[in-house]
């Protein structure tokens, strides 16, 4: 079942390959984010994996390889640290795969240490790429390679507007 929803349909009237991944996705960071300790971390890499695994099946859209870096990093952190380290985060205020930054943390560079003054919450820096790929995959996706392709085979050659110079035919006579 997993190879046919990650195989999906290439583009069905420009729509994404795999929703089935994305949703299974989606639903599985929101669980974690909601359960505690190993559970949480689990679904949380199980959420990772389907992202992952739809980002990538749509990969000749513009955006969804730099998604699939922001969640592969997301994910690498989460697995080496046992959840996602976030600055400034005290105990009591962790919840799901978060939790303050420790001592033992391996991957702090890539953990929740961006702040966003506007919503007063930290990011990481693979939240930075998902949230620039999703953007871009959105804006640009009536404008992806497939859609262009096609568009480019049912216009007609366009002129280089150059002029084509033609020599003259030599006057009767060799004068």
């Amino acid at each position: 079942m997993f190879a046919r929803l990650a195989a999906g349909r290439r583009s069905v009237q420009g729509r994404p390959a795999g929703l089935g991944l994305l949703g299974g996705g989606a639903a599985a960071v929101v669980a974690a984010s909601a359960w505690a300790g190993r559970w949480a971390v689990a679904a949380a890499l199980a959420g990772f994996g389907l992202l992952i695994a739809f980002a990538w099946s749509n990969r000749v859209r513009a955006g969804m390889v730099l998604a699939v870096a922001g969640l592969l990093a997301n994910a690498v952190v989460v697995a080496a640290d046992g959840g996602m380290p976030v600055a400034g985060l005290a105990a009591v205020d962790a919840s799901g795969y978060h939790h303050g930054l420790r001592p033992g943390d391996r991957m702090t560079a890539l953990a929740d240490v961006v702040p966003l003054p506007l919503v007063a919450e930290r990011a990481s820096p693979g939240d930075v790429a998902v949230a620039t790929g999703a953007a871009v995959a959105v804006f640009a996706w009536p404008e992806s390679t497939e859609e262009r392709g096609r568009r480019a085979r049912r216009r007609p050659p366009v002129q280089s507007g150059r002029r084509v110079l033609r020599r003259r035919a030599a006057p009767a006579g060799g004068g």
